[in-house]
């Protein structure tokens, strides 16, 4: 600050010093509000891709469980398969061990004739068993 005989430039410097310390505050606080506001964007982008990487995440859940459950209908059904074509065989088997062999047939292979329907069927030594006419 300048001194003055009268003083009363004293008192303009001071006022002058004071109006320049507020600028600069408010310059400061201009650039701190700038970066809370940037900040607040980030955190709301961030906040954002979060949410939408659950949403992502949970869909893949969804689907994966989806698919679960489909493989786990599969095998129920094909475990239900080989039990009733057991019993086909199991019955086939029964009743071929009385029928008479073909010689017209493959190797392995027998013609027998179902009791309770009066259908024919082939039967192999695997317990394979094909209904219908031969080829």
């Amino acid at each position: 600050m300048s001194v003055y005989k009268d003083g009363s430039a004293r008192d303009q410097d001071r006022i002058n010093f004071k109006k320049k310390e507020r600028q600069k505050a408010a310059e400061v606080q201009a650039v701190a509000n700038a970066k809370k506001s940037e900040i607040a964007k980030k955190v709301a982008a961030d906040a954002e891709a979060k949410k939408v990487a659950e949403a992502k995440k949970a869909a893949a859940d969804a689907e994966t469980a989806k698919k679960a459950a489909e493989i786990k209908k599969a095998a129920a059904k094909a475990e239900a398969a080989p039990a009733l074509d057991t019993n086909t065989d199991a019955s086939a088997a029964a009743t071929a061990a009385s029928a008479p062999n073909n010689a017209n047939l493959p190797w392995g292979w027998s013609e027998a004739k179902d009791p309770t329907s009066g259908r024919k069927y082939y039967y192999n030594a695997q317990r394979a068993v094909q209904w219908g006419e031969k080829n």
